[in-house]
C-alpha cells in the first residue's frame, strides 16, 4: 500500500488522502466544520483522512475474504453431498485449513475495522474538546 495523493485545502478545510495498492485506490476525506475553521489543523485532518482511507480498504478486504470463505464452504458442501465414497483426507484437511484461515482473517478484519472506527471517534471527540477549550479561553479574554 502506498500514498498516492495528499491534499489539504485551507479555504474549505477539506483534507483528502488517497492510498493505492495493485487492486484499487482508497480515498479518505476529512472536513472541518465552518465554525471550527479558525482552529483547524492540517495534521489532524490528514490523520482522520488517512484512517478513513484505511477503513475503506479494510472493508473491501473483508468483502473479498467473505467471498473466498463462501466459495470454500460451497466447495466443501458440494464434496460432502455429491461425492460417493470416502473423501481423500488430505483434500479434506486442506479445505478445513482454508476454512479456518478465512474465518480467522474475517474475525481479524472485523476487529481492525471496529478499532479504526473507535479511533476516529476518539480523535474527533478529542479535537472537539480542544476546540471547546480554546473557545472558552478566548471568551474569558
Amino acid at each position: 500500500m502506498k500514498f498516492l495523493h495528499e491534499f489539504f485545502n485551507k479555504d474549505t478545510g477539506v483534507t483528502v488522502i488517497t492510498l493505492a495498492n495493485k487492486y484499487n485506490t482508497y480515498t479518505g476525506e476529512a472536513k472541518t466544520h465552518p465554525d471550527d475553521r479558525p482552529y483547524m489543523n492540517e495534521f489532524v485532518g490528514c490523520r482522520l483522512a488517512e484512517k478513513r482511507a484505511w477503513l475503506i480498504f479494510y472493508k473491501e478486504e473483508l468483502k473479498r475474504q467473505t467471498i473466498k470463505l463462501q466459495a470454500i464452504e460451497n466447495l466443501n458442501n458440494d464434496i460432502k453431498h455429491n461425492i460417493k465414497g470416502p473423501i481423500d483426507p488430505k483434500i479434506q484437511r486442506r479445505i478445513n485449513l482454508k476454512l479456518r484461515d478465512y474465518n480467522n482473517n474475517i474475525i481479524e478484519l472485523k476487529n481492525t475495522i471496529h478499532d479504526i472506527k473507535f479511533s476516529i471517534k476518539k480523535d474527533i471527540e478529542l479535537r472537539d474538546s480542544l476546540i471547546d477549550k480554546r473557545r472558552t479561553k478566548e471568551d474569558k479574554e
